[in-house]
């Protein structure tokens, strides 16, 4: 009896899971096509790229295409692989975490193809995708966002002075 009900909130428990990622990794996904940055101006642009570019991810999960999902997932890592290297020394740990988290999230899902319906129908990847630090992703993010609307807004509006 107790079998049971874990059966029936399993689909519910992993569209929520599924809906989760979306969130998380949703807001882009763009390579770049440079691994150096030589200044805070230009790793302002590269963050601009990763809060802004890709629209279509949500949009991708939600059609459940694995190519897609998959292209999208690597190019995030490469995305924020090329930041990593060239972010200031404050948000280096912050973006170094968000990469270990979609290389392991790139893993888990290379285990069910990139297939959607996979990783819904295995209680074992669905566990494995409640217990990625999901909460630590949205916090580097959020961290992110906030050195975006401050210092690389006064960049980008031409402010000399800016503060750390």
């Amino acid at each position: 009896m107790r079998s049971e009900p874990v059966r029936s909130q399993l689909p519910v428990r992993s569209h929520l899971a599924i809906a989760a990622l979306c969130v998380l990794i949703g807001f882009g996904c763009t390579s770049t096509g440079s691994n150096k940055v030589a200044s805070a101006s230009d790793f302002c642009v590269l963050l601009q790229l990763f809060n802004s570019s890709n629209v279509d991810l949500d949009q991708t999960f939600a059609t459940k295409d694995a190519t897609a999902i998959k292209a999208g997932i690597q190019r995030l890592g490469r995305q924020l692989a090329t930041m990593q290297a060239s972010a200031p020394q404050e948000l280096r740990a912050d973006i170094s975490g968000m990469t270990e988290f979609v290389a392991t999230l790139n893993d888990l899902l290379g285990k069910v193809d990139y297939d959607i319906a996979k990783l819904d129908a295995d209680p074992t990847a669905v566990e494995d995708f409640a217990a990625l630090p999901q909460d630590q992703f949205v916090a580097s993010r959020e961290l992110l966002s906030t050195y975006d609307d401050t210092t690389c807004v006064r960049l980008r509006s031409g402010a000399t002075t800016i503060a750390g």
